[in-house]
């Protein structure tokens, strides 16, 4: 909520959308989490329990155009 995006994208309420992306394997997951924390984009890396397994990003809202280099070549997930 602190964030200006974040904050934003709370006060649409119902109106809020998620875009769900699929990478190929946890290994392009994984390579994705690295650029993400290099280039400081906010993000949490969700493992499964107890094996440990990569399976999901989680950005906080950010505008489109300040993520699309990294989140291009991701599949929209059907």
């Amino acid at each position: 909520r602190r964030r200006p995006d974040t904050g934003a994208y709370l006060e649409l309420g119902a109106a809020m959308t998620t875009v769900v992306l699929e990478a190929p394997d946890e290994n392009s997951l994984l390579e994705l989490e690295k650029i993400l924390r290099e280039e400081g984009v906010e993000h949490r890396l969700w493992r499964e329990d107890p094996e440990g397994i990569a399976t999901c990003l989680a950005l906080r809202p950010y505008p489109k155009d300040a993520v699309r280099k990294h989140l291009r070549n991701l599949r929209l997930l059907r």
